[in-house]
């Protein structure tokens, strides 16, 4: 391959859906428009066990806990990525720390661009990540996060998630991104409430409904939906709801 054919290769890469910071001195520039309190929200935190013998991490179980052994975990966002787009970001427990801290300081990392930058060459223990202000996040960047389909990133952390080629925007992949107005406040606070009680693999079914319709968390849930969404609740529940839009 000549030059040319290189360079040309080059430019028509497409970039990852991975961040990956892999160096020292390796860097990203991203917001986290996903990152809240409801359960539909980011990050998914996966835990897991280191094991000597292999010699690499596996899902933290019933088994690991009856040795006594605490687990470690990794968190994992649907990160916009600044000048690139949607990627899936991971970061260990002292980075997530450094991301909260940054996130009470600007009350939503939706609003600024934060830089992560490795301290620590490849291989190392001792690997270190700083967060620092970077910039606050454009109007025509803001525009674009309610067309984002979300990463299903429990699939990303345990390694199930299928090669999507698809770009993550409703247009693109199908998904029905309902409009109009939204429920109000306190409906939500009272949603949310019944919804946080439930064990994950059932908070993980409104994380594909939210999805589905393309809208970033209950909070947003609209009023269009409100039938569909509390008769998923209740039988997620047990109880059976009268669909009032039926």
């Amino acid at each position: 391959m000549g030059m040319k054919e290189a360079q040309k290769a080059v430019e028509n890469q497409k970039p990852g859906k991975y961040i990956k910071l892999e160096d020292d001195g390796d860097s990203c520039v991203i917001c986290l428009p996903f990152m809240g309190d409801d359960p539909s929200d980011d990050p998914y935190v996966y835990e897991y066990a280191w094991n000597d013998k292999t010699n690499s991490s596996e899902p933290y179980t019933a088994e690991h806990r009856a040795q006594d052994l605490e687990p470690n975990s990794k968190f994992f966002f649907t990160a916009f990525e600044k000048n690139e787009g949607p990627k899936v970001f991971s970061c260990t427990t002292a980075t997530y720390k450094d991301i909260l801290a940054h996130r009470v300081k600007f009350k939503s990392l939706d609003r600024v661009f934060v830089e992560i930058k490795r301290a620590g060459p490849k291989g190392s223990k001792k690997t270190r990540y700083k967060v620092m202000f970077d910039s606050e996040v454009d109007e025509t960047t803001k525009s674009k996060f309610a067309s984002i389909k979300r990463f299903d990133l429990k699939a990303e952390a345990t390694g199930t998630a299928r090669d999507e080629k698809e770009d993550h925007s409703s247009k693109s992949n199908g998904s029905s991104r309902e409009s109009g107005p939204t429920i109000a406040s306190d409906l939500a606070d009272k949603l949310l409430a019944r919804i946080r009680p439930l064990p994950e693999e059932k908070r993980d079914q409104f994380k594909a409904f939210v999805n589905k319709h393309g809208f970033g968390s209950v909070r947003q849930l609209p009023q269009s939906l409100l039938g569909e969404f509390e008769a998923l609740l209740g039988k997620l529940e047990g109880k059976t709801v009268e669909d009032p839009f039926a």
